[in-house]
């Protein structure tokens, strides 16, 4: 739910400045649908709006957003622009200015997941209004001009009916002339289903670059399965290059966009490997910006949105993506850069790694989710020495290789599951269980989830529990 920070909702009738409840929604600006209205394509949504009786449509360039809204009843039409609308994330501070009789431009920046998101925009519509008017911080303002405020609600009105409007909007993170800039580059000009057009053949031109013999139904399943996949990473900097970066500071990407939105311990198991059979030049393009932001952030992010790193999840599988895509012959890179990014984050304190280092395992007593972050980390450094291996560094290659495998420090005999250890070396058998989700020890999963987590030493493994047969076994056991 994070993202669509500026939230526009077109309505009839005197402006409603609060979205209003599930329970009472006549009392807010919000309308009923049928999800039978909806439509959704490849660069289109559309959805009909049973309240104000507005067909509501949006579609998309790569950095503006396009609405268009068709009224049954043109009558005290108005937009709202809401800058205080809940999505995972509260406002710090909203600005505004009303440029012209057509355009308003501003910034909302906010706080949630991503410690610190500054969202600039540049909103033009096809028809002029009359007047913007605001609730900023629970005072009605009636018409302005500007405005500043925590809690921002604005509502541009329209005199002269209009069966149609639209508008236009360009984002950036950098600055409100970065957003202009984008909406001129991009949109200005064009008719609302020339960009839909426009966006449908980006899409087209991505999606066939798989083809497949099916049902209809299979092509429908796998296609909008491809599409998803796609979604993300997503280009973060401006025509001109300009982005914000992981220190808060404006950079320039130069010939090629920087890309954010990179969910790691998401993507490193499917996502990226997909990325370097179908996409190789833009996973190289991927690994280029996550060594900028290394530059910038002082370690491989972990789960970075709108180049702000979470902290989310485990793992530095940033490595795992810049590693494979190397190994597979990938290498538009700076190999020496990523190499040193990936080392410095596997030798920080955080995370359990202070322990790995020390003791060759992470006590349960003294970090949470101790054995997924081991054995993950145990993949990672395993592909840090695959790539110094590859690149003639013996030394890096043989401290990595030996903390690969640092999963087999987990690995309890009596009953073959990888498990927590307390800081004295015994398992936690005590508060051990190999069936609950979210146990303390493990991320995401369970004991029987981890049990088979070691990618990167598969035969090893199968030794460990025994051979072939015992492993066949336990997997069926599984």
């Amino acid at each position: 739910r994070d993202l669509g920070d500026i939230t526009l909702m077109p309505h009839v009738g005197e402006p409603k400045f609060e979205f209003g409840t599930t329970d009472d929604p006549d009392s807010g600006y919000r309308s009923r649908i049928s999800h039978s209205t909806e439509k959704a394509e490849a660069g289109y949504y559309s959805v009909y709006l049973e309240d104000p009786k507005i067909q509501a449509e949006v579609t998309a360039s790569y950095r503006c957003g396009y609405h268009r809204y068709t009224f049954d009843n043109p009558t005290q039409q108005h937009i709202m622009l809401d800058f205080n609308y809940w999505n995972g994330n509260a406002t710090r501070n909203a600005k505004f200015r009303v440029v012209d009789e057509r355009t308003i431009e501003g910034v909302r920046v906010v706080n949630g997941w991503a410690p610190q998101r500054e969202i600039y925009f540049y909103a033009v519509f096809s028809e002029p209004f009359s007047e913007v008017v605001a609730k900023i911080d629970d005072k009605e303002m009636g018409a302005v001009s500007e405005g500043e405020g925590r809690k921002v609600t604005l509502a541009a009105k329209f005199n002269k009916p209009a069966k149609e409007i639209t508008v236009k909007v360009g984002i950036s993170s950098v600055s409100t002339e970065g957003a202009k800039l984008n909406y001129n580059t991009e949109i200005a000009g064009k008719s609302f289903n020339k960009v839909r057009r426009e966006a449908m053949a980006e899409w087209d031109k991505e999606l066939t670059k798989i083809k497949i013999e099916a049902s209809e139904k299979e092509k429908r399943i796998f296609y909008t399965s491809l599409y998803h996949s796609l979604l993300a990473p997503i280009i973060f900097s401006d025509v001109d290059g300009n982005y914000r970066g992981m220190d808060g500071k404006i950079h320039n990407s130069g010939n090629e966009p920087h890309y954010t939105l990179f969910s790691f311990w998401d993507t490193f198991r499917a996502a990226h490997p997909l990325y370097t059979i179908i996409e190789p030049e833009r996973n190289e393009s991927f690994v280029r910006s996550i060594i900028e932001k290394w530059k910038q952030l002082g370690m491989l992010p972990m789960w970075e949105l709108h180049c702000n790193d979470t902290r989310c999840m485990i793992g530095y599988h940033a490595a795992s993506v810049i590693v494979d895509a190397y190994m597979k012959g990938y290498r538009n890179f700076d190999h020496e850069e990523a190499m040193k990014a990936m080392i410095a984050t596997a030798e920080r304190d955080e995370f359990g790694i202070k322990y790995v280092k020390e003791l060759g395992y992470i006590p349960a007593d003294k970090e949470g989710s101790s054995v997924s972050k081991a054995v993950e980390y145990a993949y990672d450094d395993w592909c840090i020495a695959l790539m110094a291996k590859a690149m003639g560094k013996e030394d890096i290659y043989n401290r990595y290789i030996t903390r690969a495998q640092y999963y087999k420090n987990y690995y309890d005999p009596t009953d073959a599951f990888l498990k927590g250890r307390y800081s004295n070396g015994k398992f936690t058998n005590d508060v051990f269980s190999a069936t609950t989700i979210y146990h303390s020890h493990y991320v995401e999963g369970n004991a029987w989830h981890y049990a088979f987590f070691a990618p990167q030493d598969v035969e090893g493994h199968i030794e460990l529990i025994g051979g072939d047969d015992k492993y066949i076994a336990r997997l069926d056991e599984m």
